[in-house]
C-alpha cells in the first residue's frame, strides 16, 4: 500500500503487522556482530591487506582531527570561505528571507566562571575500552550488596564530584573534594571494592581543572544541564520525562499545563495530547575578530506525549467485566504481550519516572506488605507521595518493570504511553492535533522562554549570573532551486518539461507514461501486459472499480493505442484455514505474471501484506511478479488508485520521469554521481534490527530499476554497523552492479567498465545521534572506502571515486519560522511560517563546535514540516570551498527529495528525505516486518 496521501479522503495507514520474538535469529545477530567485526576493536584483520588498511587510516584523516586543546574530535570540514560576502550579496538580491530559530543566546557570571574537574577512571580487574555500558555501570552502580550500600555509593560519588559527565575513560565533574588522606603522591585515589560491595577497585586519577571552552563538547553540555538547566528548569515547574530528561512537561496547575483529551471514535479508547517541551543548553561558536568564541544557548522544541486517557487500574476493570460477560478469562489476555507486558508507561507520583511493564503480577496487591518493612504498597505511597497520591483504590494485580523483583507498580498510578494500534481513528486526529505550523510552533516555546525567565529572576542562587537574550537567534535562509520535471507528452512523442510547483495538476495535464526515449530511459519502455488485480473475499465490487481506474489510466495516458499496458485480469484470493499459510497466496501467481496489484482487506491489511510478500518473494517461487499493494477502500479514491497504477508500471522497469538542472551546472560535478542511502529499522530486543544499505546509480530517473538494496541483520538496538558488515553490504551492491548493469553496458558498446563508474558517490546516512557520528565515521564510512578499494583491486579496475558523505540526524530539536520586518532591524513571526520557497540554512554565528551542519526545508507545501538538519562528515569534492560549490550541492539533495518515483504525482509537494534514504528505509522496515517467529535462519532471505 502507498505510504503517501493523494487528496483529502485517502485513507490513513494502517499499523504495521509484527511479530517480534525471534530468539534463533537474535542468536545468529549477535555471533555475527561480535566485537571483532568493529574497526574500532580490531583495526586489521588477518584478511586486510596493508594498502588496505592505510588507506583506510588516510580516508579517516581526511574526515576528523583531535583538537590536543579539548580533547575533542573535530571535523576537518570549514564554512565556505566567502560564506559573509556572499550572504550579503544574495540578500541584496532579495534570494533570502529572514527567519528566527528556536535558540536564545546565554550569558552570565554563571558560564564565564564555569570550570570543571577531570578525572582518568581506572578498574582493577580491567574492564575493556569497548565495552562503555559496563564501565558506566560499574562507576555508577554494581553494587552487589542492599539498596543501602548502592544509595551510600551514590551519595559518596555527589559528595566528592558534584555532578559527573561520563566520557569512557575519563569523567569531568563539576566539584573536587576528594578527602586528602585518600589522595596519593600522584594526584589519585581508590574506590576499594570492598567499600560498597562491588566487583572492580576503581582508581580515579586527578588531571586538573579546565575551561568550559576546553572541556569535550558533550561532557561540557552535560554538566551545564545538571548544574543549571535541571535545578532552572525544577523551580520553574516543570518535571522531567525520563531519566535521559529528553522532555520537560509543566505541572498540573502551572499555566503552561496543557493536556486535551481525544475520543472522536467512542468504540476506540480515548487518548490524551500532554503539552510538553525538549529543552537543552548546547554550546554553539562564531568568528570574532577572526578566533572561534563559544558560549551557551538554550533550545527549546515542543515535543508532546500521547497517553491513553484511562489509568492502568481502570483499563483493567473495564476487561474484566467485558470477559465475565462472555464468561472468558481475562487474565490470559491481559498477560499477552502488548496489551500491557512490554509496553512503555510512566507512574503518576513523584518525579514521573518512566518503566517498561514486564510482569503482571496475579498474586500481589495495595495490600502486599514491603520486603523489609512494616508497610503495605498502598500505605508506603500515600506516605511517600502525599500529594499525588490521596486515595489507593482496591487493585486486582501489580505491575512489575523486572520480572520476579520485590519492586511493586500499582496500576491505578500508572498510565501508558499510546500506539497507532490502540485506537487508529483517535491516534490520526491526535497527531493532527501535536502538528502545528512554525508560527504556532514558536509563539509556544515563547512562552516557556518567558515564563523560565520569569522563574530565573526570582532564583536565590541564578538571578544574575544567568542572562536569557531577550530576542531569539534569527538566520538567513538562501533559496534554493527545484529540480525541472520530464516527462513523456501524452499528445506526441517528445518530452514536456514543468516546474514541480505545478504539480499535481501539471503531471495529469503532461504525463503520457513511461518514458520512451531510449537514451534517457536506458532502452525501449517495458510494456506491462501480463498482470493481475488480486482480491479478497467481499471485495470483488472493489475489483471492478480499480479496473475501471486501469481503463481511465490507459486512456488518459494514450497507453491503450500503444500496447504498453493491457488490462489485467481479476483473481480472489480463497482462504480455506490459517491467513499465514503460503499456498493461499502462491496460488495467485501464474509463469510470466509481471505484477500483482492487491488489494489489502480492512483490520489485517498489514497481516496479508506481511505473509502475501514472504510467500512470492522469500520463498523458492521461480520469477516471481512484482507485488503493488493498495487498500480496499483506496479502489474508489481515484488519485490514489492510479498512483498505484503508476508504481506498477515503474516497478517492471519504465522510467516515469527524468528530473533535469534547473539551469547550467545547478548540481555541478554531482550531476553523474551514484547515491547511497543507509538506515536501520529496530523492533525491540527480541529481534534483530535491520540495516539496509542502498545505492542508486541513476538518482535521477523516476523509477525502481536502478535501485539496488541490500540488507543485513545488527543485534537488536544496534544503531551503528560494524565496519566489516559496512564493508560487506557495499562490496555486495558493487558487485551486483558489475555482474548486472556495467559488465554487460561495457561488452554491448565496446567499452571498458570504468568509463561507466562515476567520479563521484555521495553517501547519505539516517537517524543518528551525535554521539553516533564519530562511531559511524569509524565503522560504517571506512567499511565502505574498503569495499571500493578491494572491489577496485579484485576486478583490476584504477577507480577512487570522492566521496561526499552527510549525515541526518534523528529528529531533532531544530525548528525554524519565516520572520516579517515591522521596522528597521525589527521582525516578528510570520504566519504560518514556511519560506514561500526550497531554503538552506547555515548559521554563520552559531555553528557547532565539532561538526559542519546545514538545515534544508525543502516542501513549503508542508506547514506543518521542521527543517532537515544535515551533517557533512566527508567532503572529497571540495563543496565546501566556496558558496557556489555549496549551492550545488544543496540544489542536489533537494532533486533527490523528488527522486523517490513510489511519491507520484507528489500531491503534497516532495519528500521531507531523500530518495536514497527512503529507498533505505523503506526495505529495512520490510524486511523486519517479513521476519517472522518460525524462521530459524535467514536462508529464504538470499537472493
Amino acid at each position: 500500500y502507498q505510504r503517501r496521501v493523494h487528496g483529502g479522503n485517502r485513507s490513513a495507514k494502517p499499523s504495521r503487522y509484527q511479530e517480534f520474538d525471534c530468539p534463533a535469529l537474535v542468536n545468529l545477530s549477535e555471533r555475527m556482530n561480535s566485537q571483532n567485526a568493529f574497526y574500532l576493536v580490531k583495526s586489521r584483520s588477518i584478511y586486510t591487506d596493508v594498502d588496505v588498511e592505510n588507506y583506510r587510516e588516510e580516508c579517516l584523516r581526511s574526515m576528523v582531527v583531535e583538537n590536543q586543546t579539548n580533547q575533542q574530535t573535530q571535523s576537518t570540514i570549514k564554512a565556505p570561505t566567502d560564506l559573509a560576502p556572499k550572504l550579503d550579496e544574495l540578500i541584496g538580491k532579495n534570494m533570502t528571507e529572514k527567519g528566527y530559530m528556536n535558540i536564545w543566546p546565554l550569558s552570565g557570571k554563571f558560564f564565564d566562571d564555569k570550570s570543571f574537574h577531570g578525572w582518568t577512571i581506572t578498574f582493577v580487574p580491567t574492564i575493556p575500552m569497548h565495552d562503555k555500558l559496563e564501565r558506566k555501570a560499574q562507576l555508577f552502580g554494581g553494587v552487589l550488596g542492599s539498596w543501602d550500600a548502592r544509595r551510600n555509593k551514590a551519595v559518596f560519588l555527589e559528595d566528592v564530584f558534584g555532578h559527573i559527565a561520563f566520557d569512557n575513560q575519563t569523567i569531568w565533574t563539576t566539584e573536587n573534594k576528594a578527602p586528602a588522606e585518600m589522595m596519593d603522591e600522584t594526584n589519585r585515589f581508590t574506590i576499594k571494592k570492598s567499600q560498597f560491595d562491588t566487583k572492580y577497585d576503581i582508581i580515579f586519577a586527578y588531571q586538573g581543572m579546565t575551561s568550559l571552552t576546553n572541556t569535550p563538547l558533550q561532557e561540557a553540555e552535560r554538566l551545564i544541564h545538571l548544574s543549571f538547566l535541571r535545578p532552572a528548569l525544577d523551580a520553574a515547574g516543570f518535571v522531567k520525562d525520563g531519566p535521559q530528561e529528553r522532555k520537560w512537561f509543566p505541572v498540573n496547575g502551572h499555566p503552561l499545563y496543557n493536556v486535551s483529551t481525544v475520543s472522536e471514535s467512542s468504540e476506540e479508547l480515548a487518548l490524551d495530547v500532554v503539552a510538553g517541551y525538549r529543552i537543552t543548553v548546547h554550546l554553539r561558536k562564531k568568528e570574532v575578530d577572526g578566533e572561534e568564541q563559544i558560549f551557551p544557548v538554550l533550545k527549546i522544541s515542543g515535543q508532546s506525549r500521547l497517553d491513553l486517557h484511562d489509568n492502568c487500574l481502570t483499563m483493567l476493570k473495564r476487561g474484566f467485566e467485558k470477559c465475565n460477560r462472555v464468561e472468558k478469562d481475562f487474565r490470559s489476555k491481559a498477560d499477552e504481550r502488548d496489551r500491557f507486558i512490554g509496553r512503555s508507561a510512566y507512574v503518576l507520583y513523584g518525579g514521573r519516572r518512566n518503566i517498561t511493564i514486564n510482569e503482571i503480577d496475579w498474586s500481589s496487591n495495595e495490600k502486599t506488605m514491603i520486603t523489609d518493612q512494616d508497610i503495605s504498597v498502598g500505605e508506603y505511597l500515600q506516605k511517600t507521595y502525599p500529594d499525588d497520591v490521596k486515595e489507593v483504590c482496591e487493585s486486582p494485580c501489580t505491575f512489575k518493570k523486572l520480572v520476579g523483583s520485590d519492586e511493586y507498580f500499582l496500576p491505578q498510578f500508572i498510565k501508558m504511553t499510546a500506539k497507532s494500534s490502540d485506537s487508529p481513528l483517535n491516534y490520526g486526529k491526535a497527531l493532527e492535533l501535536m502538528s502545528k505550523a512554525p508560527f504556532n510552533r514558536m509563539r509556544e516555546i515563547q512562552n516557556v522562554c518567558n515564563n523560565i525567565n520569569t522563574s530565573l529572576k526570582s532564583n536565590e542562587k541564578l538571578s544574575g549570573s544567568v542572562v536569557i537574550a531577550n530576542r531569539q537567534a534569527t538566520v538567513d535562509m538562501i533559496h534554493l532551486s527545484n529540480p525541472l520535471f520530464m516527462v513523456q507528452n501524452k499528445r506526441g512523442r517528445n518530452l514536456e518539461k514543468f516546474s514541480p510547483t505545478d504539480l499535481p495538476g501539471a503531471w495529469g495535464r503532461n504525463a503520457g507514461g513511461p518514458i520512451r526515449n531510449a537514451e534517457i530511459a536506458s532502452g525501449p519502455a517495458v510494456p506491462l501486459t501480463q498482470w493481475k488485480i488480486v482480491y479478497f473475499e467481499h471485495q470483488r465490487n472493489n475489483a471492478e472499480q480499480l479496473l475501471q481506474h486501469v481503463e481511465a489510466y490507459r486512456g488518459m495516458r494514450k497507453l491503450d493505442q500503444l500496447g504498453l499496458l493491457k488490462s489485467p485480469t481479476l483473481i480472489q484470493v480463497h482462504i480455506q484455514g490459517e491467513m499465514k499459510e503460503e499456498k493461499h497466496y502462491q496460488k495467485t501467481v501464474s509463469s510470466g505474471d509481471q505484477v500483482l496489484l492487491i488489494i489489502l482487506p480492512p483490520k489485517i491489511a498489514s497481516l496479508v501484506k506481511t505473509y502475501f510478500t514472504k510467500a512470492v518473494h522469500y520463498t523458492n517461487h521461480p520469477n516471481p511478479p512484482q507485488l503493488q499493494f493498495i487498500l480496499a477502500e483506496n479502489c474508489y479514491n481515484k488519485n490514489a488508485a492510479l498512483a498505484a497504477i503508476a508504481n506498477s508500471m515503474a516497478k517492471v522497469g519504465n522510467i516515469m520521469y527524468q528530473l533535469a538542472e534547473p539551469y547550467t551546472k545547478a548540481y555541478g560535478l554531482l550531476n553523474d554521481a551514484w547515491v547511497v542511502g543507509l538506515d536501520v529499522a529496530h523492533n525491540g530486543q527480541q529481534k534483530p534490527s535491520i540495516a539496509c544499505m542502498a545505492l542508486i546509480t541513476k538518482p535521477l530517473s523516476g523509477t525502481t530499476k536502478y535501485w539496488r538494496p541490500s540488507c543485513v541483520a545488527n543485534k537488536p538496538r544496534q544503531e551503528v554497523l560494524s565496519g566489516r558488515m559496512s564493508d560487506g553490504l557495499m562490496r555486495s551492491l558493487l558487485e551486483d552492479v558489475y555482474f548486472q548493469d556495467l559488465e554487460p553496458r561495457a561488452k554491448e558498446m565496446n567499452k571498458t567498465i570504468k568509463d561507466f563508474l562515476p567520479n563521484c558517490i555521495l553517501i547519505i546516512r539516517d537517524g543518528l545521534a551525535d554521539d553516533q557520528i564519530y562511531e559511524s565515521i569509524n565503522e560504517e564510512l571506512l567499511g565502505i572506502d574498503t569495499a571500493i578499494k578491494q572491489f577496485g583491486k579484485s576486478r583490476k579496475i584504477d577507480w577512487t571515486p570522492k566521496i561526499i558523505s552527510l549525515i541526518s540526524p534523528k529528529a531533532g530539536q531544530d525548528d525554524i519560522c519565516k520572520a516579517q520586518q515591522t521596522g528597521p532591524d525589527q521582525f516578528d513571526l510570520a504566519n504560518p511560517g514556511m519560506p514561500s520557497k526550497p531554503v538552506v540554512v547555515l548559521p554563520r554565528d552559531m555553528m557547532h563546535r565539532s561538526w559542519f551542519e546545514f538545515f534544508i526545508m525543502g516542501n513549503p507545501k508542508d506547514y506543518k514540516a521542521k527543517p532537515r538538519r544535515y551533517v557533512l562528515v566527508r567532503d572529497d569534492m571540495g563543496v565546501t570551498k566556496v558558496m557556489r560549490n555549496f549551492n550545488c550541492l544543496c540544489n542536489y539533495i533537494l532533486a533527490l527529495m523528488w527522486g523517490y518515483c513510489m511519491s507520484i504525482p507528489f500531491s503534497t509537494g516532495c519528500s521531507s528525505q531523500p530518495s536514497p534514504v527512503k529507498v533505505a528505509k523503506h526495505y529495512a522496515e520490510l524486511i523486519s516486518q517479513i521476519i517472522l517467529s518460525s524462521d530459524d535462519t535467514f536462508k529464504r532471505f538470499f537472493s
